[in-house]
This record gives C-alpha cells, structure tokens and sequence, in this order.
C-alpha cells in the first residue's frame, strides 16, 4: 500500500506539548505515512526542519487557507489538532476525512455554550475523535454523543531522549520548585506565585524557577515585583531545551485551571521529580500519593511542597514512585501503532 499522506493542522506557529506530539507522530510513522504539518509561521519552524519535517506555514489558519492548502497538497487523511483547527477543517472540506484531536478540556467544554454547541456540531463529520485523557469527553457536555468514535490514546513520551536532552543541557543552579509551561491563564502562573509567597514566609531562601513565555508574562514579573519574591523566583521563558532546568529542580509544580494530558508532567516523572499538581484532566489519570500529590486549594499546595522540601525520607519516596509511575506509561510502540490502524481503516474504507 502507497504511503498515506496526512495533513495535521494546528492553530498556533509556537512550541508547546501539542506541537510536541504532532512531531513524534510524524517522525514516528516516516516509514509508512507522509506526514506535513500546516500552522502559521512561527518558531514552530525551527522544530520542523530539525526534524526534516514538511512544513507547510500560512499567514492565517482559515477556511480559505486551508481549501488552498488541501487543494495544492492533497491530503488523503486531515488530523486536525484541538478545536479551532478541527472547526476550520471541517468547514473547509466534504470530501477529505478528519480526524479530531483533543489535547486539552477548556472550561467551556463542560456548559451549554455557543462554542460546546458550534464544536458538537462539528463532531457530526468527523471520522474519529483522539483524546489525551479519559476526562476530556466524560467532562464535555455533549460527550456520550460522540464517544462511539472517540479513542484514548494518552500522549507519547521517549524516555531515552528526554533523560539525554537532560544530561546536555547546560544545567542552571539548582532549584527547589519548576513551573513548566506558557504564562497563560489555563497553567494559572499567579496562584504559582502565591504558593511561592507563602512558602518563603516558611523557608526565606526558598528558589523556585518559571520556564516558559506567553500573554501573561509581564504581568506575572510585576506581580513577582508586588510579592517581593525577586530572590525566590528566576524566570527563564521559553527554552527549546528545558530538561535541564527541570532535572535540575526538586519538584514540578502545576496548578494548572484545566489540562488535557500535559507533557510536561509525564517528562517530570520520567526525570523521576515529584508532580504537584490541580486535579484537572488528565493529570488525575497520572498523578497519585505515589508520586505526587494532587490539590485543591492553595493550602494543600503549600504543606504538600513543604514535606517535599523539608522531609528527606518523604521526598526520595516520591522520587521512587515517579520512576515507578512512568515506567508503567511508556509505551511509544502501542501509540504510534493505534493511530496507524485508525489511519489505515479510514483510508481503507474511504479511498
């Protein structure tokens, strides 16, 4: 059988965990699927070429963008990632089939709104539904409708290279708590830094890093101004190589508003770090007393940190149960291998 092109369409031209996994997929199935990626031009670029990935950029993710682009490459499959890029895909083509694939649950997913109701009605034409956590669809609204196709495949991870990536980067000093993950109002920096405040009122010379850029930044350095928490807390932003200042912590901290199966989580725990965490999407999936701790309230947050930062014997077992967890996750041949049966039987069924 000729090798099946599939277009994946993504709604943003940055680096983030769902761009991370559309390149794993495509590097992954090289040998039998023709993998482009379609996005607006950003420093998703540099990612691409380094992996020899075909690109194709638009100044705009659009209906008429994307019938240029479908026209020109000719795409036998569409996979389209999260919301936007499956509402656009559908509404650009009859003919090509879809596949939707979920990576996050924003609030709106769980209420009778305009945007659950314009995102069910796109559900009707797709072939599949991929989602990255169990919670996702039990979470949407309209989520029986669509579960008869839907599957969960979780996200993939490589053990061997994200240990490597850590051993190369140039490690920083080290540090007692990581935020990992865009300055946006989903990861929900601001009670990061709240958590913070009150920790140091506890251990003064507590040091805790920020890594990743976004919309809130500036906000968050002034609020960091406001707390006096200068000392306490270093931001790094955007790194294309963060392993290193993630190995290099103690603990990664995510009180995150909503999730879909965040990378960073399952990379923290395969660096064997402790995860705290909100219990969100599918960070309750991963996430137990093992190796972690999920939390509630800001209170929760901060005894959980403490114990870690404070109790040798509580930490490493934590540690210990992070390197059990992961190993129990890892399992790139049966991912890659689920979304190649489902490429293979639309486009069996359909061409």
């Amino acid at each position: 059988m000729k090798k099946i092109k599939v277009l994946h369409i993504l709604n943003t031209g940055s680096y983030s965990g769902a761009e991370n996994v559309v390149i794993t997929i495509i590097n992954n199935m090289k040998e039998y699927v023709d993998g482009i990626y379609l996005s607006p031009d950003g420093n998703i670029r540099n990612h691409l070429e380094e992996n020899n990935i075909s690109f194709y950029p638009v100044k705009k993710l659009s209906i008429s963008n994307l019938k240029k682009a479908i026209h020109k490459i000719k795409p036998d499959i569409l996979h389209a990632h999260d919301f936007t890029a499956g509402i656009l895909s559908a509404l650009s083509t009859r003919k090509i089939p879809i596949i939707n694939h979920i990576h996050n649950t924003p609030p709106w997913m769980k209420t009778l709104s305009l945007k659950s109701i314009v995102y069910g009605i796109s559900c009707i034409q797709y072939n599949w539904i991929l989602t990255v956590s169990s919670s996702i669809l039990k979470e949407y609204v309209f989520g029986k409708y669509i579960t008869p196709k839907s599957t969960m495949i979780g996200n993939p991870f490589n053990i061997q290279i994200v240990r490597e990536k850590a051993m190369v980067a140039t490690l920083k000093s080290p540090s007692d708590i990581v935020f990992l993950g865009r300055c946006s109002k989903q990861k929900n920096p601001f009670l990061f830094l709240d958590i913070i405040k009150n920790l140091s009122k506890l251990l003064p010379n507590i040091q805790a890093i920020m890594v990743g850029d976004g919309e809130l930044r500036q906000q968050v350095e002034s609020r960091i101004h406001e707390l006096g928490l200068e000392n306490n807390i270093t931001l790094y932003g955007f790194q294309d190589n963060p392993y290193g200042l993630l190995n290099a912590g103690k603990v990664l901290c995510m009180p995150s508003l909503w999730e879909g199966l965040p990378i960073a989580a399952l990379e923290a725990l395969l660096l064997d770090k402790p995860v705290v965490a909100s219990p969100v999407g599918g960070l309750i999936d991963i996430i137990d007393p093992s190796c972690g701790q999920l939390c509630n309230t800001r209170e929760a947050f901060v005894n959980e940190l403490y114990q870690l930062l404070t109790n040798a014997t509580y930490y490493q077992s934590k540690c210990n149960g992070a390197h059990q967890k992961i190993m129990g996750l890892n399992d790139m041949p049966h991912y890659i291998q689920t979304i190649y049966k489902i490429y293979k039987s639309i486009y069996e069924s359909k061409y």
